[in-house]
């Protein structure tokens, strides 16, 4: 399906980070996102994607406060198990490494847990 030039352009400037093990779900998701115009950012297992968030902080310039932090990704997906750091501990980490850059409740970065499982445990 073709999308406008708008409806690209609109996303050329967002970068999604896909934090997920399995690198056919990987691609699927990378193919569908960047079709429509976002920058993609993979990370294969929570500590990986932990530590891609944390190298896409940076000091902002337009900030007086030199502690605080821009953050360049617009979204992580994150899945919810994976090996050597799972999705939800993952998140855990992100939210403390964000509240230890000054970044406001309000400016976080939203995280959406993405799971093959539809196990109670998850449900509930």
């Amino acid at each position: 399906k073709m999308l406008s030039p708008t409806l690209q352009h609109a996303n050329k400037s967002k970068t999604i980070l896909v934090v997920e093990d399995n690198r056919v779900n990987q691609r699927v998701l990378q193919r569908h996102l960047e079709a429509v115009g976002y920058e993609v950012l993979l990370a294969s297992d929570g500590q990986k994607g932990v530590d891609a968030f944390v190298q896409s902080l940076s000091s902002s310039s337009s900030s007086s406060d030199s502690h605080h932090a821009t953050v360049v990704v617009d979204l992580v997906l994150m899945d919810i198990e994976m090996p050597v750091l799972n999705g939800l501990d993952a998140t855990r980490q992100i939210r403390k490494i964000e509240l230890e850059h000054g970044i406001d409740r309000d400016a976080r970065t939203p995280i959406v847990g993405l799971s093959g499982n539809a196990r109670q445990l998850y449900i509930d």
